[in-house]
């Protein structure tokens, strides 16, 4: 939900520029946890009306303009799986999506890589 409040307001934050996006970026999968961590984990992830940090011990946490959210994430094979909720909404489910990266520029594909996305920046 949240990530979908962003457009996915953190996953498909900005879905409608996905498409755009992707052509003009040249992602790369990120396909293990260890280069995850690397690329993603402890920074701040920002995208509109979103802020977001997926910690090192396991948690998420971050606002949008609904709420805080609060959440849990681990690696499985290839993807980032997280769930999390907003504010005192429902808890969003369990969702694995495919994580790629080109700089700061960071792109995530709810479902495996089947599904909505969005294109956020990762900062330091």
């Amino acid at each position: 939900m949240v990530l979908k409040i962003a457009t996915i307001t953190a996953c498909a934050l900005l879905l409608s520029p996905l498409t755009a996006s992707a052509e003009n970026f040249n992602y790369k999968q990120i396909k293990t946890e260890s280069e995850f961590r690397e690329i993603v984990v402890d920074k701040k992830i920002v995208g509109e009306g979103l802020t977001l940090i997926i910690h090192s011990n396991g948690s998420i946490s971050g606002k949008v303009k609904k709420g805080k959210i609060t959440g849990a994430w681990k690696w499985s094979g290839k993807y980032f799986c997280r769930n999390f909720r907003v504010g005192d909404q429902k808890d969003a489910g369990t969702d694995c999506q495919k994580m790629s990266v080109d700089g700061d520029h960071l792109q995530n594909i709810k479902n495996k890589g089947k599904g909505d996305g969005a294109v956020l920046t990762i900062t330091k």
